[in-house]
Protein backbone atom coordinates (compact mmCIF):
# COMPACT_ATOMS: atom_id res chain seq x y z
CA UNK A 1 0.00 0.00 0.00
CA UNK A 2 1.29 3.66 -0.75
CA UNK A 3 0.79 5.86 1.53
CA UNK A 4 1.46 9.78 0.00
CA UNK A 5 2.15 12.73 1.57
CA UNK A 6 -0.88 14.04 0.61
CA UNK A 7 -3.33 11.64 2.53
CA UNK A 8 -0.93 12.28 5.74
CA UNK A 9 -1.90 15.95 5.92
CA UNK A 10 -5.24 14.97 5.93
CA UNK A 11 -4.70 12.90 8.54
CA UNK A 12 -2.54 14.96 10.98
CA UNK A 13 -5.52 17.31 10.92
CA UNK A 14 -7.19 16.87 13.99
CA UNK A 15 -10.51 16.97 15.16
CA UNK A 16 -10.87 18.72 18.29
CA UNK A 17 -14.01 18.21 20.72
CA UNK A 18 -13.57 21.30 23.42
CA UNK A 19 -15.22 21.66 26.65
CA UNK A 20 -15.98 23.78 29.55
CA UNK A 21 -12.64 25.76 30.36
CA UNK A 22 -10.72 25.20 26.75
CA UNK A 23 -10.96 27.23 23.45
CA UNK A 24 -12.24 26.08 20.40
CA UNK A 25 -10.00 27.08 17.17
CA UNK A 26 -11.61 29.94 16.52
CA UNK A 27 -11.33 31.31 20.47
CA UNK A 28 -14.71 31.29 21.56
CA UNK A 29 -15.83 29.38 24.98
CA UNK A 30 -17.22 25.76 25.01
CA UNK A 31 -19.65 24.82 27.23
CA UNK A 32 -19.00 21.26 27.84
CA UNK A 33 -15.97 19.32 30.19
CA UNK A 34 -12.96 19.29 28.42
CA UNK A 35 -12.59 16.35 26.12
CA UNK A 36 -9.66 14.09 25.19
CA UNK A 37 -7.57 15.03 22.46
CA UNK A 38 -6.39 12.79 19.58
CA UNK A 39 -2.67 13.65 18.85
CA UNK A 40 -1.34 11.92 15.58
CA UNK A 41 2.56 12.25 14.89
CA UNK A 42 3.67 14.90 12.90
CA UNK A 43 3.07 14.82 9.05
CA UNK A 44 7.24 14.70 8.89
CA UNK A 45 7.94 11.72 9.87
CA UNK A 46 5.87 9.76 7.45
CA UNK A 47 6.20 12.41 4.54
CA UNK A 48 8.60 9.69 2.30
CA UNK A 49 6.70 7.14 0.53
CA UNK A 50 7.05 3.47 1.33
CA UNK A 51 6.96 0.68 -1.36
CA UNK A 52 5.35 -2.40 -0.77
CA UNK A 53 8.36 -4.75 -0.29
CA UNK A 54 9.85 -2.35 2.22
CA UNK A 55 7.36 -1.40 4.02
CA UNK A 56 7.42 -1.51 7.91
CA UNK A 57 4.60 -0.56 10.53
CA UNK A 58 4.03 3.03 11.34
CA UNK A 59 5.90 4.34 14.70
CA UNK A 60 3.46 5.82 16.95
CA UNK A 61 0.84 3.68 15.55
CA UNK A 62 -1.28 3.87 18.26
CA UNK A 63 -2.70 7.19 19.15
CA UNK A 64 -1.96 8.99 22.81
CA UNK A 65 -4.58 10.45 24.30
CA UNK A 66 -4.16 13.18 26.91
CA UNK A 67 -6.71 16.27 28.21
CA UNK A 68 -6.41 19.35 26.17
CA UNK A 69 -6.70 21.34 29.18
CA UNK A 70 -6.45 20.40 32.75
CA UNK A 71 -6.16 21.75 36.01
CA UNK A 72 -4.92 20.43 39.53
CA UNK A 73 -1.99 18.47 40.46
CA UNK A 74 -0.71 15.29 38.83
CA UNK A 75 -0.08 12.47 41.03
CA UNK A 76 3.78 10.72 41.70
CA UNK A 77 4.44 7.92 41.93
CA UNK A 78 7.62 7.60 44.18
CA UNK A 79 7.92 3.88 44.70
CA UNK A 80 11.15 3.81 42.73
CA UNK A 81 12.31 6.11 44.86
CA UNK A 82 11.54 4.33 48.09
CA UNK A 83 13.29 1.29 46.39
CA UNK A 84 16.19 3.01 46.59
CA UNK A 85 15.76 4.87 49.34
CA UNK A 86 15.57 0.99 50.83
CA UNK A 87 18.91 -0.26 49.05
CA UNK A 88 20.82 2.97 50.26
CA UNK A 89 19.83 1.31 53.79
CA UNK A 90 20.79 -1.87 53.13
CA UNK A 91 23.75 -0.80 51.88
CA UNK A 92 24.39 0.87 54.63
CA UNK A 93 23.18 -2.30 57.28
CA UNK A 94 25.71 -4.16 55.13
CA UNK A 95 28.62 -2.05 56.05
CA UNK A 96 27.73 -1.68 59.66
CA UNK A 97 27.62 -5.52 60.14
CA UNK A 98 31.09 -5.81 58.16
CA UNK A 99 32.79 -3.79 60.42
CA UNK A 100 34.86 -4.97 63.28
CA UNK A 101 34.89 -8.61 61.66
CA UNK A 102 37.69 -9.35 62.88
CA UNK A 103 36.77 -8.79 66.63
CA UNK A 104 33.43 -10.90 66.00
CA UNK A 105 35.83 -14.02 64.85
CA UNK A 106 37.54 -13.88 67.72
CA UNK A 107 34.79 -13.56 69.98
CA UNK A 108 33.43 -16.57 68.84
CA UNK A 109 36.30 -17.99 69.67
CA UNK A 110 36.01 -16.74 72.77
CA UNK A 111 32.80 -19.00 73.53
CA UNK A 112 30.59 -15.98 74.22
CA UNK A 113 26.92 -16.38 73.09
CA UNK A 114 23.56 -14.69 73.19
CA UNK A 115 21.99 -14.32 76.72
CA UNK A 116 25.21 -14.98 78.44
CA UNK A 117 25.86 -12.61 81.47
CA UNK A 118 29.74 -11.54 81.06
CA UNK A 119 31.50 -9.40 84.06
CA UNK A 120 34.08 -6.38 83.30
CA UNK A 121 36.77 -6.21 85.71
CA UNK A 122 39.57 -3.87 85.19
CA UNK A 123 38.40 -1.79 82.66
CA UNK A 124 39.94 2.00 81.30
CA UNK A 125 40.74 4.13 79.14
CA UNK A 126 43.65 1.72 77.11
CA UNK A 127 41.15 -0.94 76.65
CA UNK A 128 40.36 -2.39 73.03
CA UNK A 129 36.74 -1.15 72.91
CA UNK A 130 36.47 -2.85 69.47
CA UNK A 131 36.76 -6.13 70.99
CA UNK A 132 34.39 -5.05 73.76
CA UNK A 133 31.66 -3.73 71.41
CA UNK A 134 32.05 -7.76 69.72
CA UNK A 135 31.54 -9.00 73.54
CA UNK A 136 28.11 -6.58 73.55
CA UNK A 137 26.85 -7.82 70.28
CA UNK A 138 27.66 -11.57 71.10
CA UNK A 139 26.06 -11.49 74.58
CA UNK A 140 23.17 -9.44 73.24
CA UNK A 141 23.22 -7.57 76.30
CA UNK A 142 25.77 -4.74 78.42
CA UNK A 143 28.73 -6.08 80.41
CA UNK A 144 28.03 -5.97 84.15
CA UNK A 145 30.98 -4.55 86.71
CA UNK A 146 31.92 -5.70 90.57
CA UNK A 147 28.63 -4.26 91.83
CA UNK A 148 26.41 -6.64 89.98
CA UNK A 149 25.72 -8.85 92.53
CA UNK A 150 24.83 -11.84 91.33
CA UNK A 151 26.51 -15.05 89.33
CA UNK A 152 28.41 -14.78 86.10
CA UNK A 153 28.75 -16.58 83.53
CA UNK A 154 32.31 -15.57 82.03
CA UNK A 155 34.92 -12.31 83.77
CA UNK A 156 36.40 -10.61 81.02
CA UNK A 157 39.68 -9.57 83.12
CA UNK A 158 41.83 -6.93 81.89
CA UNK A 159 44.86 -6.64 83.78
CA UNK A 160 48.16 -4.86 83.30
CA UNK A 161 51.74 -4.92 85.25
CA UNK A 162 50.81 -2.22 87.22
CA UNK A 163 47.67 -3.51 88.50
CA UNK A 164 48.84 -5.01 91.52
CA UNK A 165 49.16 -8.63 92.48
CA UNK A 166 47.94 -10.67 89.84
CA UNK A 167 46.92 -13.76 91.97
CA UNK A 168 44.18 -11.40 93.77
CA UNK A 169 42.96 -10.21 90.99
CA UNK A 170 42.36 -13.90 90.15
CA UNK A 171 40.85 -14.42 92.71
CA UNK A 172 38.43 -11.58 92.94
CA UNK A 173 37.57 -12.27 89.79
CA UNK A 174 36.20 -15.74 91.00
CA UNK A 175 33.40 -13.69 93.94
CA UNK A 176 30.53 -14.12 91.21
CA UNK A 177 31.52 -16.68 88.94
CA UNK A 178 29.22 -19.67 88.34
CA UNK A 179 30.16 -23.19 88.51
CA UNK A 180 31.66 -24.12 84.69
CA UNK A 181 32.52 -20.39 84.02
CA UNK A 182 35.14 -19.10 82.66
CA UNK A 183 37.62 -16.40 82.79
CA UNK A 184 39.52 -14.31 79.52
CA UNK A 185 42.38 -12.59 81.25
CA UNK A 186 43.79 -9.68 78.75
CA UNK A 187 46.95 -9.03 79.14
CA UNK A 188 49.09 -6.24 76.98
CA UNK A 189 50.79 -7.92 74.03
CA UNK A 190 54.88 -8.12 74.79
CA UNK A 191 56.73 -5.40 74.53
CA UNK A 192 53.55 -2.63 74.94
CA UNK A 193 53.56 -0.66 78.15
CA UNK A 194 52.51 -2.55 81.29
CA UNK A 195 52.75 -6.17 79.28
CA UNK A 196 52.47 -8.98 81.75
CA UNK A 197 54.84 -11.59 81.18
CA UNK A 198 53.76 -15.41 80.75
CA UNK A 199 55.69 -16.89 83.18
CA UNK A 200 53.35 -14.57 85.68
CA UNK A 201 50.18 -16.10 84.47
CA UNK A 202 51.36 -19.53 84.74
CA UNK A 203 52.60 -19.05 88.10
CA UNK A 204 49.37 -17.26 89.62
CA UNK A 205 47.17 -19.12 87.91
CA UNK A 206 47.50 -22.35 90.17
CA UNK A 207 47.87 -20.24 93.05
CA UNK A 208 44.50 -18.74 92.29
CA UNK A 209 42.96 -22.22 91.96
CA UNK A 210 42.96 -21.90 87.97
CA UNK A 211 44.00 -23.75 84.96
CA UNK A 212 45.20 -22.31 81.98
CA UNK A 213 44.01 -24.07 78.71
CA UNK A 214 43.73 -21.33 75.82
CA UNK A 215 46.29 -18.38 74.57
CA UNK A 216 44.94 -16.13 71.71
CA UNK A 217 45.80 -13.06 70.17
CA UNK A 218 43.02 -10.40 71.30
CA UNK A 219 43.66 -7.49 68.70
CA UNK A 220 46.87 -5.25 68.16
CA UNK A 221 47.67 -4.75 71.48
CA UNK A 222 46.38 -7.61 73.75
CA UNK A 223 46.76 -10.88 74.53
CA UNK A 224 44.06 -13.17 76.00
CA UNK A 225 43.73 -16.16 78.42
CA UNK A 226 41.44 -18.17 79.23
CA UNK A 227 41.47 -19.51 82.91
CA UNK A 228 39.03 -22.29 84.16
CA UNK A 229 38.46 -24.06 87.88
CA UNK A 230 36.86 -27.08 89.41
CA UNK A 231 34.01 -26.69 91.08
CA UNK A 232 35.59 -27.61 94.11
CA UNK A 233 38.17 -24.67 94.70
CA UNK A 234 35.81 -21.78 94.37
CA UNK A 235 36.23 -20.22 97.70
CA UNK A 236 33.81 -16.91 98.53
CA UNK A 237 31.99 -17.30 95.10
CA UNK A 238 28.45 -16.52 95.70
CA UNK A 239 25.75 -18.68 95.32
CA UNK A 240 22.84 -16.24 94.70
Amino acid sequence: MWITGGWLDALATCVLFVGRGCRTVSGREAPTQCPRVARTPPVSHFSRQLSPAHARPLPFTSKISRRACSSGSFKVNYSASEGHSRCTRSRRNCVSTTAGNAEHGLVTRFGFGPGMVVQELGWDEDIDEGLRAAVVDAVGGELVDDRYGDVVDAVLLWWRDDDGDLVDGLVDSLTDLADGGMIWLLTPKVGRDNYVDASDIAEAAPTAGLATTTNLAAGPDWSATKLVSPKSSRSGRRTS
